[in-house]
């Protein structure tokens, strides 16, 4: 999936992951988990827009996220992903 949006909150980092919680087009929140062990830090904040490709992710609660948001794949994530920030792509 691809889609736009805006970081709602200062992104954190959790193990090997930075977690952006972004708002889309419809106003659902996604929590992106872009892996660091693979791509490159988004250097994004709070009110900045991003492009986002990756896959879709349900857990139960219902969260949904945005996963596989790197061009390195791991057998979890069969197609490269990526986020375009300010211009950027960090993949």
């Amino acid at each position: 999936m691809t889609f736009d949006g805006s970081v709602l909150a200062e992104p954190t980092q959790v193990g090997s992951h930075e977690h952006l919680l972004v708002s889309d087009p419809a106003g659902d929140q996604l929590e992106v988990d872009h892996n660091t062990s693979l791509a490159t830090s988004v250097p994004a904040h709070q009110g900045n827009r991003v492009v986002v490709h990756g896959q879709l992710y349900i857990d139960p609660g219902p969260h949904a996220g945005v996963h596989c948001t790197h061009a390195h794949t791991s057998s979890g994530c069969p197609v490269p992903g990526w986020i375009q920030f300010n211009g950027n792509y960090y993949e």
